[in-house]
């Protein structure tokens, strides 16, 4: 089959989430030279060095004990990017910032109940 013909089977199949023609014509170049995946091969490079477990551990540890504590000075205690300790607190630790506080974004059920106990006794 040539690349148009298979690219048209394609968007028969797979509708919105084709590929491009130019992706289609990429991988029959890399099949023809005898490779079996679309996968891309594993590359080298730097190991991620800002999110090890050390450095989770300490910006957790901030964190509890600053809740305003700025990603500014965690980047500068870890020795990281401010990019790298934003992305440490919202994806890797779980925390949004609400009112210029780190707050987690899911609750135990003991910190529910402690919400609303807190709630009740303030409607009171």
């Amino acid at each position: 089959m040539t690349a148009s013909e298979i690219h048209e089977d394609m968007v028969r199949t797979l509708a919105e989430s084709v590929p491009s023609y130019a992706t289609v014509t990429r991988w029959i170049r890399e099949f023809k030279r005898g490779r079996d995946s679309v996968e891309d091969d594993p590359r080298s490079g730097r190991p991620p060095t800002a999110t090890t477990k050390n450095n989770l551990d300490l910006a957790l540890q901030m964190d509890m004990e600053d809740r305003r504590i700025s990603c500014r000075k965690i980047a500068a205690r870890l020795g990281i990017s401010i990019e790298r300790a934003d992305k440490i607190l919202t994806k890797e630790l779980g925390f949004s910032k609400v009112s210029a506080r780190w707050v987690t974004r899911l609750l135990t059920a003991e910190q529910k109940r402690t919400r609303c106990t807190v709630s009740n006794s303030n409607d009171s």
